[in-house]
């Protein structure tokens, strides 16, 4: 079999370019959107908190914030990582029910394929009125940031979403 030596460099540039444009970029999600939920009982007197982020956006925003790479699909049990999740979710998360602020204490979290859920919960307490949640989870990393919160209190539910730069949403239950 004969081939053009001239044709040999453009064949090998395409090939080339396609198995880079194939292999060397990582998949990218195109939207930008965690999940919070927010259960407060009335009768058990507690307040819990489930936030579902992208894996690869949390990983990115605890290495831009703290300077540390992390992978979370194996640090569930990691101390480091746990604290690292924890200061990052108390800082750009907030709960005040009834004008009072909740301590918020970090349960811990978990990875599914593409997605990391994050649990905390306050110590129990007694209140009715609004709820007022402050969310920047992910602001400072992603521009294009939803935050969409669902919120009960007992069976009652409502929800929004908050697009950045909108940090504060209110519930009247």
């Amino acid at each position: 079999m004969k081939f053009k030596i001239s044709q040999f460099p453009a064949k090998l540039l395409t090939v080339s370019c396609l198995f880079l444009a194939v292999t060397a970029f990582k998949p990218v999600h195109r939207f930008y959107l965690s999940l919070t939920e927010v259960r407060i009982d009335s009768k058990k007197q507690t307040l819990d908190v489930s936030c579902k982020l992208f894996t690869d956006d949390l990983e990115d925003a605890l290495l831009k914030k703290y300077g540390k790479k992390v992978d979370l699909s194996t640090s569930a049990k990691n101390k480091e990582v746990q604290d690292l999740v924890n200061k990052y979710i108390n800082e750009n998360f907030k709960v005040n029910v009834g004008g009072k602020l909740q301590t918020l204490a970090f349960v811990g979290f978990e990875t599914e394929t593409d997605a990391t859920w994050c649990y905390l919960e306050s110590a129990p307490f007694i209140s009715k009125g609004k709820v007022s949640i402050m969310n920047t989870l992910l602001y400072d990393y992603l521009p294009e940031q939803s935050n969409m919160i669902n919120c009960y209190w007992d069976d009652v539910e409502k929800s929004a979403k908050l697009a950045n730069p909108e940090k504060m949403t209110e519930f009247d239950f």
